[in-house]
């Protein structure tokens, strides 16, 4: 979950940037901090180049208005479009963001242009059924519904109560009526994308009702069905709450959430926009929503994932000064740990084969970290690559004039890399994998 989009989060309280951050040095990093650096490879010079950058922060508009240069000017003056990447602008960093009028319609939403670039990396098409593995704070998460439409619909995934919560109010406020979320382990997460419910086609004749439309069977099958479906539902909510309690959190069922999210809790699901819940009837238990049995189950894959995978957020800038003006006992104890390190890059493997499992042949997946480490980007992609025969690296397609840079490694050429220096963004990896129709066809073999 990069936090180069985290000005979503700080929209609805917006605390002035001290000055102080903006004149830190890379003089000012601590030694144990720039020990990281060297360690990893990565060059100073981004900081130096990070820090003369701060004057600058970016936003995005919103898919649902229309406005207009002159508009944008009147509101935050100094305004400027970003080229590379349309639909984003860039402006000074004492623009008031949260008490204009523009934000506080839902016209424009606040997101590092990096993070606008990763998504159109995905190259999301009307009606495409999307999956966001690691979708808090939500910036990245509203961009992905904006482009997917009425037609199309956008799972998010995250394992903090809070920071979903967080993407919830920015999904209301904005309107969007596509998203649902879950409150789940992204490595162990296994729901399906949305399926239109059909008749079943099965010997125990259910319509799309999940009624017995012509009494097919005895009251004593009929019966046998609903426990089979019930002992189904239960295992299902047992492996869905295994991994959260594994995290602290408390079992998602209905009783234990809190009193202010009752209200969206349905079916396992954190929150769902009631037209995406209508349109596929997803208040159905999940096993059910192809009309209502247990044989009859649809299972479909995504046509687009990201997985914005946790790292150490060294690339994240705001991060930096945050640590900077918080001590960095907190960056230390995370980060340098040798073992934490260990876990977190095996984090990163797991989350981005789950996210490759939940997609389809010839989709689109995107794994990025707002890390300048080779250890959680490059080498993360280049595992993956050999572990998984049918995933194959792609150009991220962006426009020739994207400021990134490129992996040293002919292998990760098609692999981008956003840093203060070359683009005056935060930093940002970025890499494209497709599943090779080759998956498709040994899937049909399994089935045959």
């Amino acid at each position: 979950m990069s936090d180069n989009d985290t000005d979503t989060r700080a929209e609805q309280t917006q605390p002035a940037q001290p000055q102080s951050s903006l004149q830190m040095k890379p003089e000012a990093l601590p030694a144990a901090f720039r020990a990281f650096l060297r360690d990893n490879d990565i060059d100073e010079d981004a900081y130096t180049a990070a820090f003369e950058h701060l004057d600058l922060r970016y936003i995005r508009l919103s898919k649902r208005v229309q406005l207009k240069e002159e508009e944008l000017g009147a509101e935050f003056p100094g305004i400027r479009p970003v080229p590379w990447c349309p639909g984003f602008y860039a402006m000074p960093h004492t623009a008031k963001l949260a008490s204009s009028a523009l934000y506080t319609n839902g016209h424009v939403y606040g997101m590092d242009v990096s993070s606008g670039a990763a998504v159109t990396a995905l190259q999301i098409q009307p009606g495409d059924h999307c999956l966001d593995l690691c979708c808090a704070p939500g910036a990245k998460l509203c961009m992905m519904s904006d482009l997917s439409g009425e037609e199309g619909s956008v799972t998010g995934v995250d394992v903090s109560r809070e920071r979903l919560a967080a993407c919830r109010t920015l999904l209301l406020k904005y309107k969007h009526d596509n998203v649902r979320l879950y409150l789940a382990d992204g490595r162990s997460f296994s729901t399906s994308a949305p399926a239109p419910p059909q008749p079943c086609s099965c010997h125990c004749r259910l319509d799309v009702n999940g009624s017995d439309g012509d009494r097919h069977g005895s009251d004593d099958a009929t019966r046998d069905r609903a426990q089979q479906q019930q002992e189904q539902q239960e295992q299902q909510q047992q492996q869905h709450e295994q991994p959260l309690q594994q995290h602290g959190h408390p079992r998602p069922g209905r009783r234990k959430i809190p009193k202010r999210d009752r209200m969206h809790f349905v079916n396992g699901m954190f929150y769902c926009a009631r037209p995406l819940l209508e349109r596929y009837r997803l208040d159905r238990p999940a096993q059910a929503v192809g009309g209502g049995c247990t044989c009859h189950t649809h299972s479909r894959l995504y046509d687009k994932v990201m997985v914005d995978a946790e790292c150490t957020h060294d690339g994240s800038i705001k991060h930096i000064i945050k640590y900077n003006e918080w001590g960095w006992d907190t960056f230390e104890r995370r980060f340098f740990d040798p073992h934490r390190i260990e876990t977190l890059e095996a984090l990163q493997r797991q989350l981005l084969t789950t996210g490759f499992s939940l997609l389809r042949p010839g989709g689109r997946l995107v794994y990025s970290t707002c890390s300048f480490a080779k250890r959680q980007n490059e080498s993360i992609i280049s595992w993956f690559l050999d572990a998984t025969p049918t995933a194959r690296l792609l150009p991220a397609d962006l426009p020739s004039s994207t400021p990134h840079t490129h992996p040293r490694e002919q292998r990760l050429k098609h692999c981008i890399k956003f840093n203060p220096k070359v683009s005056g963004t935060s930093g940002l990896f970025v890499a494209v994998i497709t599943k090779t129709e080759a998956s498709r066809q040994q899937a049909d073999v399994a089935t045959d």
